[in-house]
């Protein structure tokens, strides 16, 4: 991915950096608002276990 923006009279092209994401993090940003309920997938089709 690239991000590419005018500077002066200059067209700069840099590449993205990726954010190292974390489990933690993420799960930490969860609220009622944005979370969702359980998803039924069903019963287990292989060695699944719930």
């Amino acid at each position: 991915m690239m991000n590419v923006h005018e500077e002066d009279v200059r067209v700069i092209i840099a590449p993205v950096r990726a954010t190292l994401l974390k489990l933690e993090d993420l799960v930490a940003g969860i609220t009622d608002l944005n979370g969702h309920d359980e998803i039924d997938f069903g019963q287990s089709v292989g060695d699944e276990s719930w």
